[in-house]
C-alpha cells in the first residue's frame, strides 16, 4: 500500500516537472543572451540575469499596447460572458417558456461545433458590420459562450442552489 502511494506521488512529481519545465525554460531564456540560449551543454540556470531582451522588446515594438489590448479585451470579455451566461443559464433552469428545451438544445449544439467552422462566417459578419480592427470585433464574437450558459444552468438546477433558496 505504501509503495503504491509513493509511486503515485513520484509519478505526479515527474509529470509536474515535465509540464512546468517549458515554462521555466522560457522564463530563464528571456534573461539570457542569444549565445547562452543556444549553448551546448545548456545553461540550466543563467550565469547572469540580463534585462536587455526586455529593454529591446519594449523600445523597438509597441509591446505595451499589445499588453493593454490583451488585458482590456480579456477583462471586458470575461465580464460580459459571466453576466450573460448567468442570466441565460438561470433563465433556462428556472423559467419555463415555449421552446425552452429546443433553445437549450441549440445552445448545446453550438458547443459541439468546432471553432474553426465558425471563423469565416464570423469574419464576414464582423466585416459587414465594420468591426474589423476594433475591440468590438474581438469582444462580441467571444461573448457568445455556450459552455458558460450550460454550467450556470446545471448549477441552478442542482440541489445545492435549491437548498440555499
Amino acid at each position: 500500500m505504501k509503495l503504491q502511494i509513493v509511486s503515485r506521488y513520484a509519478l505526479l512529481l515527474l509529470a509536474s516537472i515535465v509540464f512546468v519545465f517549458p515554462l521555466y525554460w522560457m522564463i530563464t531564456g528571456s534573461f539570457k543572451t542569444q549565445v547562452s540560449i543556444w549553448a551546448t551543454p545548456p545553461e540550466w540556470i543563467p550565469s547572469q540575469f540580463r534585462l536587455l531582451n526586455y529593454e529591446h522588446i519594449f523600445s523597438t515594438t509597441p509591446a505595451t499596447l499589445w499588453l493593454f489590448n490583451s488585458v482590456f479585451t480579456s477583462l471586458v470579455t470575461v465580464v460580459f460572458v459571466v453576466v450573460f451566461s448567468a442570466m441565460a443559464g438561470y433563465a433556462y433552469a428556472k423559467k419555463k417558456f415555449p421552446g425552452d428545451k429546443l433553445f437549450f438544445l441549440v445552445v448545446i449544439g453550438t458547443m459541439m461545433m468546432p471553432t474553426q467552422v465558425t471563423l469565416v462566417p464570423l469574419y464576414i459578419i464582423c466585416r459587414e458590420l465594420g468591426l474589423i480592427d476594433s475591440y468590438l470585433g474581438v469582444i462580441l464574437p467571444a461573448i457568445a459562450f455556450p459552455f458558460g450558459v450550460f454550467i450556470v444552468r446545471q448549477f441552478a438546477k442542482s440541489k445545492l442552489l435549491n437548498q440555499r433558496e
